[in-house]
């Protein structure tokens, strides 16, 4: 994972799913995955996030990978925590900014 600081007031979020992963369905599934994990609206703003999947998610399940981006996103400090976490309202994304 990537983690840069922009300037808005709301995060994004990019995947990068090679081939290695497996074909088009795995690929897919992979990134269903990662989204429902990260659950865009669960990030502090102001953050660009770019997810890599690796060929070990392919057999990885919901609660794996959720337990694992969760690690890397708190370690990375792009996390709410606490109350600011349950108040947060899903806004999203200007559609001039897509």
């Amino acid at each position: 994972m990537r983690v840069l600081h922009n300037a808005f007031d709301y995060s994004r979020l990019g995947l990068v799913v090679g081939k290695q992963v497996g074909g088009a369905v795995e690929r897919n599934r992979a990134k269903r995955l990662i989204r429902e994990a990260v659950n865009i609206r669960a990030l502090a703003p102001g953050w660009d996030l770019v997810v890599i999947a690796r060929p070990g998610i392919r057999g990885a399940k919901c609660q794996d990978v959720e337990r694992e981006l969760l690690q890397l996103l708190s370690k990375a400090g792009v996390v709410c925590q606490g109350r600011e976490a349950g108040n947060r309202v899903d806004s999203g994304v200007p559609e001039d900014h897509l």
